[in-house]
């Protein structure tokens, strides 16, 4: 073999190997954007020499993830030069940055070392950790916020319903199979409804409509309900009593779908705790507020 097929031999062998170099860190991007699905996450390498330009100049910088794409970032001793002539500070200091797919080979061999890419995806946890700790604070405070207004209309609810023993005893019946059956807990908040209605009407000397259901039962309960107090906003109002109306309607149709109150069938919706808590909380919600305005 002469010196230019030994030339040759290297020079395949080595384009054999950036060819590798190139697909695993592309199959590193890749696994990088599956593990981290929906994520807006920033992670940086520590600094590397990416070439030597010549024998005092050279070119530095890191790999980073961001948006899900991995990019170098560098930038240049001479770019270094200028910035110190012209007093530029080091938060100032630009760095230029490129795709993966972009860059020379040089850089990515010199980017693909483990000690670089395991101080990214430290990074990376790092960030990740943070932004979960930051999450969970705020989830936390928005669960002791819910918690709060919840217990407020518990207690509204029990101080409202003090009076007539057979309402509460039917709240408190539904609001205690939240979790344990939600679905007997929505038909039970429905027939609260139901019977608050009732109460509304009747004690009013108020005749029953001819048919008995949770949509007859709001409009005719909403006829007894005092608006005079704030007459100049009767028509807002007037939008706040049908949004009631509707509100009253959709617990129905859901007591109906979840088969419970009706019988039960394949095609019944098979509701959860999180959907029997709305219900429970809407139906105190609008309960206290026809009780409250009942002309009673």
């Amino acid at each position: 073999m002469n010196k230019l097929e030994r030339l040759k031999s290297i020079a395949t062998k080595l384009n054999d190997k950036h060819h590798v170099v190139a697909s695993k860190l592309n199959e590193f991007e890749a696994e990088l954007i599956v593990n981290l699905p929906n994520i807006e996450v920033y992670g940086r390498s520590k600094t590397v020499t990416l070439e030597h330009t010549s024998d005092e100049d050279w070119t530095y910088g890191y790999i980073y993830y961001s948006k899900s794409a991995l990019k170098v970032a560098y930038r240049s001793t001479f770019d270094d030069y200028v910035d110190a002539r012209e007093n530029t500070p080091n938060a100032q200091r630009v760095f230029s940055t490129q795709s993966i797919h972009e860059m020379s080979n040089q850089w990515k061999v010199a980017l693909i070392k483990d000690e670089i890419l395991d101080s990214l995806i430290t990074s990376i946890e790092t960030n990740l950790s943070a932004d979960l700790d930051s999450a969970e604070r705020a989830t936390a405070s928005l669960v002791n916020l819910f918690n709060v207004e919840v217990e407020h209309i518990d207690r509204q609810v029990k101080d409202t319903l003090i009076r007539s023993e057979s309402l509460l005893k039917q709240w408190v019946k539904a609001k205690a199979s939240v979790y344990t059956d939600p679905a007997e807990s929505i038909t039970r908040s429905s027939s609260y409804l139901e019977s608050v209605c009732r109460q509304v009407i009747e004690s009013n000397g108020s005749p029953l409509p001819n048919r008995i259901d949770i949509t007859n039962l709001i409009n005719a309960a909403l006829q007894e309900v005092d608006l005079s107090s704030y007459p100049e906003e009767s028509a807002d109002v007037k939008k706040l009593t049908s949004g009631v109306k509707s509100m009253f309607s959709a617990i129905g149709a859901i007591r109906t779908h979840i088969g419970n109150a009706h019988g039960s069938s394949e095609a019944d919706l098979e509701p959860d705790e999180d959907l029997a808590m709305l219900v429970n909380n809407s139906a105190a919600a609008v309960s206290l507020y026809l009780l409250g305005k009942s002309k009673t």
